[in-house]
């Protein structure tokens, strides 16, 4: 912090809202949380009826895990993680990553069903449209599980004359 800001002096306006945040959820917390995992479920429900989206849920993940719901992790059939960002940033809506198959949406307990439907219905619009098309056709497993023919051991490659090259 000290770097951005040139102090080590903690930022007012951050500790005055870390300071009513934690006064909202001494208060009100409780009613908020529940009212907020009602949205998520309902809206996740409707996220999963897309046609051609899939979103993580625990029956995916190996017994000892477990999921947090407030992440939407979802995939679009025929597009890749990377391009779903590129769609829903031209309708105003950032995830948190992306990757060659998914993508994550973080809500919050301050996500009203306002937000919940506008992020919803963008995914609903990147389907409807994406119908049929799809992106290089590709298996995403096969790009992480493939491991790179091997020409040295480590022992060579370290020993190996070297080279010194300018960066562009």
């Amino acid at each position: 912090m000290a770097r951005i800001y040139q102090s080590t002096s903690p930022s007012y306006i951050l500790m005055g809202s870390i300071d009513h945040t934690v006064t909202y959820l001494l208060e009100k917390g409780e009613m908020a949380f529940s009212a907020y995992l009602g949205r998520l479920e309902a809206s996740r429900k409707e996220i999963s009826r897309i046609e051609g989206v899939r979103l993580l849920e625990e029956r995916d993940l190996r017994r000892d895990s477990a999921i947090d719901i407030s992440k939407i992790v979802l995939s679009m059939e025929g597009m890749t993680g990377k391009r779903l960002e590129s769609e829903l940033r031209t309708r105003g809506i950032e995830l948190e990553m992306s990757d060659m198959q998914y993508g994550v949406a973080l809500s919050t307990f301050m996500d009203s069903d306002e937000d919940l439907e506008a992020f919803r219905l963008a995914v609903q619009d990147i389907s409807l449209k994406r119908c049929g098309k799809s992106d290089k056709p590709m298996n995403p497993s096969n790009i992480y599980l493939k491991a790179p023919e091997q020409r040295l051991s480590q022992r060579e490659a370290f020993y190996s004359a070297t080279e010194k090259t300018e960066l562009r």
